[in-house]
């Protein structure tokens, strides 16, 4: 993620993209997440967190450019669909403590699972 990131950038400031600034910022606030958690380089999970709210955001925003949705979208990795979360869930016995059963979905998936769905399935 990190480094389609940085290509995406290089790429839209070559050509002199207007969005190109926007993405830079992004590039900028990926990398800050590390450095502000211990002087660290940035896992690609929180990266992945980063840009999947940045998206959200920016879908929310009636003035945001969706040229930059769609360039922070193109670089999100497929989230697990609803068939495999349930395929999953099938695997567990006892689903009667919920937070058991949301912890080891995160464990599955990571931040490839839409947790809001998946709490959803449960109930």
């Amino acid at each position: 993620m990190k480094d389609e990131l940085k290509t995406l950038t290089l790429e839209l400031r070559k050509a002199r993209n207007p969005i190109s600034a926007s993405v830079v910022f992004h590039l900028a606030e990926v990398q800050k997440i590390g450095k502000n958690k211990g002087d660290r380089e940035t896992t690609e999970d929180e990266a992945v967190q980063y840009v999947k709210k940045a998206v959200q955001k920016l879908k929310e925003n009636e003035h945001a450019n969706p040229d930059e949705i769609t360039a922070l979208e193109s670089l999100l990795p497929k989230m697990a669909t609803r068939d495999e979360v349930q395929k999953f869930l099938d695997t567990i016995d006892d689903k009667s403590n919920k937070g058991f059963v949301m912890g080891q979905l995160k464990k599955e998936f990571g931040v490839l699972i839409d947790m809001k769905m998946a709490s959803g399935m449960l109930t």
